[in-house]
């Protein structure tokens, strides 16, 4: 029975002997014949009634919280035993916009002028177990107007099995990397220069993995992209440069569609001047943002990994 209707029951029982007793006592009084012998007996049954439901009363209270604690170190003693990839010290690098031909993901037009965004962070399984089939994936959401626009990483990171207190290390200098490079309408570097907190982007990182039974879960953390001060010139400037790019040199880029494929040397020869064209007209400056957590990060240090896992974990597959 749940504990709830249980106590339900009793409360309800406690009260009709409440009420019992001063019906008795009226009714002894009404009644000649109702002498004392039969009054002390009623009471005295009428008393021990009372002080036992309210002893079941207490008790059940007792085993109810007795039995939530049990509850809670089983919980721990679970999570203690099971691992947990944690993502932290995270940044993101806004490289320099180049130009780029890319004809497997723009067959029709696959020449841009863009930027391209590097996530790095640490990895490291504070859990007691390895985690196995680890799988990182990163996605962009940018706010415009009642929608969202979401940019998802070119790939995700695939770890085969990640041990207990492992760290892994990801930055621009890594083989593999969370690589951003289809914002082709430079929609991110739009959302670092509005003036509302809500409308920034926000980077959410996923964390797929399996336990050493099978069992997949995930941890999911969001991150806040806010831009420093100093870095409002730089963007603006990127962005007036490659949005009036193709209109501005509209002839060389139909020159180059046009001996694509044709005359190699000519062509590589127009790329690269059109490429160092557009270096020249940018501000000379990389960008690096510190993504602030949504959920703080001092948890971490402060309630141990059996409470980051508890607000950190969404869900079980």
């Amino acid at each position: 029975m749940n504990s709830k209707i249980r106590q339900g029951i009793l409360i309800c029982l406690l009260m009709l002997l409440l009420l019992f007793g001063p019906i008795l006592a009226i009714y002894s009084i009404i009644n000649p014949n109702f002498n004392m012998i039969e009054l002390l007996s009623a009471g005295s049954t009428y008393a021990v009634a009372l002080l036992t439901v309210a002893y079941v009363l207490t008790t059940s209270k007792q085993l109810d919280v007795m039995a939530n604690q049990l509850e809670e170190a089983k919980r721990d003693r679970e999570l203690q035993n099971q691992p947990l990839p944690l993502i932290y010290e995270v940044k993101m690098l806004l490289e320099k916009p180049d130009f780029y031909y890319t004809p497997p993901s723009h067959p029709k037009d696959p020449y841009s002028a863009k930027s391209r965004y590097i996530v790095e962070f640490n990895l490291k399984n504070i859990g007691n177990f390895p985690a196995l089939c680890v799988d990182i994936s990163a996605q962009i959401i940018v706010p415009k107007n009642n929608d969202v626009i979401r940019l998802n990483a070119s790939a995700s990171l695939r770890i085969d099995a990640l041990e207990p207190s492992q760290i892994i290390k990801y930055d621009v200098t890594s083989e593999e990397g969370l690589l951003f490079s289809g914002d082709d309408d430079y929609s991110v570097l739009n959302a670092l220069i509005e003036t509302e907190l809500e409308k920034y982007p926000q980077l959410l990182l996923k964390v797929y993995y399996r336990n050493l039974l099978g069992g997949c879960f995930i941890v999911s953390n969001v991150y806040a992209l806010y831009p420093e001060e100093d870095n409002d010139p730089v963007l603006k400037n990127w962005i007036t440069q490659i949005s009036s790019f193709s209109i501005q040199y509209k002839n060389e880029l139909n020159t180059l569609k046009r001996i694509e494929g044709t005359n190699q040397e000519q062509w590589t020869e127009l790329f690269d001047k059109l490429n160092e064209i557009l270096k020249k007209s940018l501000t000379d400056k990389e960008i690096m943002l510190n993504p602030e957590p949504k959920l703080p990060e001092e948890w971490a240090q402060s309630f141990g990994a059996s409470m980051i896992f508890r607000y950190y974990f969404s869900y079980r597959l």
